[in-house]
């Protein structure tokens, strides 16, 4: 994980306080605060807010991604041994489905792309 930008932990806090002072009676204001926010964030990765969504963390969107992704049987995917743990097992599950996973080794803490390039074939999908 990486520090927190000062910005972002004093609107979290804020975000807590307000939380904790007004409870759910300022729904309705934290549900426009969170429609500000993606229309925000749409425009600047030029998208619309409706193919915006927030997630509770990284792990949770890698598994939307993972089910939801149209893989076929023999298809592969490749990750590296130094993954968050919950971040693989997502993954994993698609063996399963006959969907295979490649694993690439970090050399001296570090994923090179020569390495990540040679695991790929003509059914590799992510």
């Amino acid at each position: 994980m990486s520090p927190i930008p000062s910005r972002a932990a004093e609107a979290a806090a804020r975000q807590l306080f307000r939380s904790r002072d007004e409870g759910a009676f300022q729904l309705r204001k934290w549900q426009e605060l969170g429609d500000a926010v993606r229309g925000r964030f749409a425009r600047l990765i030029g998208a619309s807010p409706e193919e915006v969504a927030f997630i509770k963390n990284t792990s949770e969107g890698l598994s939307f991604i993972a089910a939801g992704f149209p893989w076929r049987e023999g298809d592969n995917l490749i990750l590296s041994n130094v993954e968050f743990p919950s971040n693989v097992y997502p993954w994993m599950r698609l063996i399963a489905h006959n969907v295979e996973v490649r694993m690439v080794p970090a050399r001296e803490g570090r994923i090179r792309k020569e390495d990540v390039f040679a695991a790929c074939d003509g059914k590799t999908r992510l």
